[in-house]
């Protein structure tokens, strides 16, 4: 975890170049962002402290579910998970099942977004973090899993965010959900194909311009790199499976 007396320039805009955005390829970086997740749903009542200090549900034990990280050296400053459909259905099932079905039904290939977190120390810029996260997710989500749509449910404060600045579109009302301690939750999509397909007018959303373009090729060539040399993959299931027998709790 990074303190305050850590030396490095932490959460200002220069320092953002140095996060490299990928998936948590080893054992102890994927255990790094749990305690990320738990540590940040604590500190903002969504959970009570967990005597493991992980924030960790049965979905996570899923061999398609992709754990996202931003890093700094060996620090993990962010991290979000990608869930695919699956016959174990989407953590937000829980309370949008009804409203997912006509999504399901185009059969479009669909994956939450899920387990959100940035470290403290980077929450200055915290947003441009969330936004280098949703470009690395949603690469590796059109471009390698061949997926089509992603879903999120986020707290109501921060819904203009998500569809202004990463053109996410509402499909689910305000609900309260008991995984985060009843905290109120909307749930959104965002529409891959289109989004993916048409570059956005810098002048007319800034901060989502540009966002599914850029320096694509080295954004796909570190995630690669990351699924590639990605260790003790049966060792996490098995660790996971253990930590989660439990309703899953994952939500951002």
């Amino acid at each position: 975890m990074l303190t305050a007396r850590t030396t490095r320039r932490v959460g200002t805009v220069d320092s953002l170049a140095s996060i490299e955005f990928g998936v948590a390829a080893t054992f102890p970086e994927r255990e790094r962002a749990f305690r990320l997740v738990h540590d940040q749903y604590v500190a903002r009542g969504y959970m009570r402290p967990d005597p493991a200090g992980r924030r960790i549900g049965r979905h996570h034990a899923l061999p398609a579910t992709r754990v996202f990280v931003g890093r700094v050296l060996d620090e993990i400053v962010a991290t979000v998970s990608v869930v695919p459909d699956s016959p174990a259905g989407l953590p937000c099932d829980d309370l949008y099942q009804m409203e997912l079905t006509p999504i399901r039904a185009r059969h479009a290939r669909l994956a939450e977004v899920s387990a959100l977190a940035v470290h403290d120390d980077w929450r200055d810029i915290g947003l441009l973090i969330v936004r280098g996260l949703v470009q690395a997710i949603a690469l590796y989500a059109h471009r390698l899993a061949g997926l089509e749509t992603l879903c999120i449910t986020v707290n109501p404060r921060h819904v203009r965010f998500y569809e202004t600045c990463l053109m996410f579109k509402r499909f689910g009302g305000v609900k309260s959900y008991a995984a985060v301690n009843g905290a109120l939750a909307v749930a959104l999509s965002l529409d891959l194909a289109r989004e993916m397909r048409a570059p956005l007018i810098a002048s007319a959303v800034p901060f989502a311009a540009g966002l599914f373009e850029g320096d694509v090729d080295r954004a796909l060539t570190t995630i690669r790199r990351d699924l590639e040399r990605a260790d003790n993959v049966q060792s996490f299931q098995s660790v996971a499976s253990d930590l989660a027998g439990q309703r899953s709790m994952e939500v951002c």
